[in-house]
Protein backbone atom coordinates (compact mmCIF):
# COMPACT_ATOMS: atom_id res chain seq x y z
CA UNK A 1 0.00 0.00 0.00
CA UNK A 2 1.29 3.81 -1.18
CA UNK A 3 2.68 5.73 1.81
CA UNK A 4 0.15 9.39 1.21
CA UNK A 5 2.69 12.13 1.71
CA UNK A 6 1.05 15.59 2.71
CA UNK A 7 2.69 18.70 2.36
CA UNK A 8 2.88 21.02 5.53
CA UNK A 9 2.25 24.84 4.75
CA UNK A 10 4.26 27.26 6.66
CA UNK A 11 3.42 30.93 7.00
CA UNK A 12 5.72 33.88 8.03
CA UNK A 13 3.19 36.87 7.91
CA UNK A 14 -0.12 37.84 7.48
CA UNK A 15 -1.63 40.56 5.90
CA UNK A 16 -5.14 42.10 5.82
CA UNK A 17 -5.82 43.84 2.21
CA UNK A 18 -8.82 46.07 1.35
CA UNK A 19 -8.74 47.36 -2.02
CA UNK A 20 -5.57 45.74 -3.22
CA UNK A 21 -3.81 48.00 -0.37
CA UNK A 22 -2.09 45.86 2.34
CA UNK A 23 -3.50 48.09 5.51
CA UNK A 24 -2.07 46.14 8.42
CA UNK A 25 0.84 42.63 8.40
CA UNK A 26 0.74 40.46 11.28
CA UNK A 27 3.16 38.08 12.81
CA UNK A 28 1.21 35.77 14.14
CA UNK A 29 -2.56 34.36 13.37
CA UNK A 30 -4.21 33.32 17.06
CA UNK A 31 -7.36 31.63 14.97
CA UNK A 32 -9.84 31.35 12.14
CA UNK A 33 -13.26 30.40 13.44
CA UNK A 34 -16.33 29.61 11.98
CA UNK A 35 -18.82 27.75 13.82
CA UNK A 36 -22.30 26.62 14.48
CA UNK A 37 -23.65 25.47 17.47
CA UNK A 38 -25.19 22.16 17.88
CA UNK A 39 -28.83 21.70 18.80
CA UNK A 40 -29.93 18.34 20.38
CA UNK A 41 -33.00 17.44 18.58
CA UNK A 42 -35.54 14.35 19.82
CA UNK A 43 -36.70 12.35 17.52
CA UNK A 44 -39.88 10.51 17.19
CA UNK A 45 -39.97 6.16 18.30
CA UNK A 46 -37.92 6.85 21.29
CA UNK A 47 -34.25 7.28 19.90
CA UNK A 48 -31.53 9.26 21.85
CA UNK A 49 -31.14 12.92 20.76
CA UNK A 50 -29.60 13.61 17.23
CA UNK A 51 -27.43 16.88 16.73
CA UNK A 52 -28.46 18.96 14.28
CA UNK A 53 -27.07 22.39 12.89
CA UNK A 54 -28.30 25.30 15.29
CA UNK A 55 -27.20 28.94 15.14
CA UNK A 56 -24.58 30.32 12.90
CA UNK A 57 -21.77 32.15 14.36
CA UNK A 58 -20.20 34.90 12.87
CA UNK A 59 -16.83 33.82 11.90
CA UNK A 60 -13.65 35.58 13.43
CA UNK A 61 -10.06 36.25 12.85
CA UNK A 62 -7.34 37.24 15.31
CA UNK A 63 -3.85 38.61 14.54
CA UNK A 64 -1.68 39.72 16.58
CA UNK A 65 1.30 41.79 15.73
CA UNK A 66 4.75 44.07 16.91
CA UNK A 67 3.16 47.91 17.42
CA UNK A 68 4.11 49.89 14.54
CA UNK A 69 3.44 53.57 13.50
CA UNK A 70 0.40 52.81 11.15
CA UNK A 71 -3.00 53.97 12.43
CA UNK A 72 -5.39 52.42 9.57
CA UNK A 73 -6.91 49.24 11.54
CA UNK A 74 -7.39 51.78 14.74
CA UNK A 75 -9.34 54.07 12.15
CA UNK A 76 -11.01 51.42 10.88
CA UNK A 77 -11.88 49.82 14.65
CA UNK A 78 -12.95 53.68 15.41
CA UNK A 79 -15.81 54.08 12.93
CA UNK A 80 -17.11 50.69 14.69
CA UNK A 81 -16.94 51.92 17.45
CA UNK A 82 -18.70 55.32 16.82
CA UNK A 83 -21.91 53.38 15.12
CA UNK A 84 -20.49 54.18 11.41
CA UNK A 85 -21.23 50.80 10.05
CA UNK A 86 -21.55 51.82 6.53
CA UNK A 87 -18.07 52.59 6.44
CA UNK A 88 -16.72 50.26 8.78
CA UNK A 89 -18.23 46.65 7.70
CA UNK A 90 -15.81 46.10 4.33
CA UNK A 91 -14.74 43.42 2.61
CA UNK A 92 -11.03 42.21 2.87
CA UNK A 93 -8.57 39.40 2.44
CA UNK A 94 -6.88 37.36 4.89
CA UNK A 95 -3.62 37.09 2.92
CA UNK A 96 -0.77 34.29 4.25
CA UNK A 97 3.07 34.20 2.99
CA UNK A 98 5.43 32.28 3.19
CA UNK A 99 9.34 33.28 3.97
CA UNK A 100 9.88 34.39 0.37
CA UNK A 101 7.10 36.39 0.29
CA UNK A 102 5.25 33.98 -2.06
CA UNK A 103 1.02 33.61 -1.05
CA UNK A 104 0.35 30.40 0.21
CA UNK A 105 -2.82 30.87 1.44
CA UNK A 106 -5.66 33.60 1.18
CA UNK A 107 -9.45 33.67 2.85
CA UNK A 108 -11.98 36.48 1.40
CA UNK A 109 -13.90 38.45 4.81
CA UNK A 110 -17.20 39.86 3.40
CA UNK A 111 -18.45 42.79 5.50
CA UNK A 112 -15.52 42.52 8.30
CA UNK A 113 -14.93 45.10 10.85
CA UNK A 114 -12.42 44.49 13.82
CA UNK A 115 -14.68 44.54 17.26
CA UNK A 116 -11.57 44.05 19.09
CA UNK A 117 -8.36 46.03 19.28
CA UNK A 118 -5.84 45.39 22.56
CA UNK A 119 -2.56 46.85 22.50
CA UNK A 120 -0.20 44.79 24.99
CA UNK A 121 3.47 44.19 26.31
CA UNK A 122 4.89 40.83 27.97
CA UNK A 123 6.32 43.62 30.77
CA UNK A 124 7.69 46.37 30.81
CA UNK A 125 10.75 47.67 30.31
CA UNK A 126 13.25 49.31 27.74
CA UNK A 127 13.35 46.18 25.42
CA UNK A 128 10.05 45.12 25.38
CA UNK A 129 8.00 45.48 22.43
CA UNK A 130 4.46 46.17 22.70
CA UNK A 131 1.70 44.16 20.36
CA UNK A 132 -1.69 44.85 18.86
CA UNK A 133 -4.46 42.33 18.57
CA UNK A 134 -7.55 42.90 16.37
CA UNK A 135 -9.99 40.67 16.23
CA UNK A 136 -11.90 40.80 12.66
CA UNK A 137 -15.74 39.68 12.62
CA UNK A 138 -17.03 39.51 9.64
CA UNK A 139 -20.49 37.75 8.04
CA UNK A 140 -18.91 35.42 5.69
CA UNK A 141 -15.21 34.09 5.10
CA UNK A 142 -14.22 31.76 2.30
CA UNK A 143 -11.34 29.96 1.41
CA UNK A 144 -9.41 31.25 -1.63
CA UNK A 145 -7.74 29.00 -3.92
CA UNK A 146 -4.10 30.31 -4.54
Amino acid sequence: MPILQSTTTTVASFAIVIDGHEIASFSDLGGIVSEIEPVAYLEGGGGGPIQLPGKVKPPQVVLRKGRTGGAELWAWHESARMGQMAVARRSCTLAMYDDRGNRVASYELEHAWPSKIEVSAVRSGPSEVLYDSVTLVCENLQRITV
